[in-house]
């Protein structure tokens, strides 16, 4: 559901948007296996939510075929500062004094990059073994569960893509939950910003989340 107005119902509160976005990992039965929350919002969000119906011209009118939604498609665009630090515990602290899980925005990157693209590295290894990736380990716990079920899964031999470990995105300012599908990450880095790095993540969304079905 939208946090913001089930916040300002409760406590009798102006509305504030939180900045929440996350990428919830679930087995096939909805199981869940963590919950990363990026710890800082996207910069830029966009959506497209396309139909698949169309129109036919015949003599009498417009004869219209509906075939219902097709699938919507999200592309999430920010920047990483390396001096950056921040909690995605709290991705809208101004102040991270007492806060738990610090990263810094290069820790953050290798976090992001992991959690969306590289762990599928891991299941297609002949050899049914998994290194540590020692760049994201220790970056957040979030992290360490989802390595702990990639690698259960490697090691059993059990294919640990889209069938046995499903992606949810939830932007939860937006009221936005749906089973995600990544068609792309993509990362740049250039002279002139060489203490940052831009990212874009494309998303297909397959279809909404059971759990906000009532929102």
């Amino acid at each position: 559901m939208n946090l913001p107005v089930i916040i300002s119902a409760l406590y009798n509160v102006p509305y504030t948007p939180t900045g929440l976005f996350s990428c919830e990992f679930v087995t096939k039965n909805r199981q869940t296996i963590t919950e990363i929350f990026f710890m800082m919002p996207p910069k830029k969000k966009d959506v497209s939510e396309p139909t698949r119906s169309s129109t036919t011209a015949t003599l009498g009118g417009n004869y219209v075929t509906d075939s219902g939604n097709g699938t919507k498609h999200c592309t999430l665009s920010g920047e990483l500062f390396f001096h950056y630090k921040g909690s995605p515990d709290n991705p809208i602290a101004r102040d991270t004094t007492g806060l738990q899980n610090i990263l810094s925005g290069l820790e953050e990157f290798f976090k992001m990059r992991w959690m969306i693209i590289r762990y599928r590295d891991y299941t297609m290894m002949p050899n049914g073994k998994m290194n540590v990736p020692s760049s994201i380990m220790g970056s957040s716990k979030e992290i360490t569960a989802l390595y702990r079920k990639v690698s259960q899964k490697v090691n059993q031999r059990i294919g640990a893509l889209y069938d046995e470990i499903q992606l949810i995105f939830h932007d939860y300012d937006m009221d936005d939950h749906f089973y995600a599908r990544v068609n792309n990450f993509s990362s740049s880095q250039s002279d002139t910003k060489y203490a940052s790095v831009e990212y874009t993540i494309d998303l297909e969304w397959i279809r909404p989340d059971s759990r906000h079905r009532k929102s």
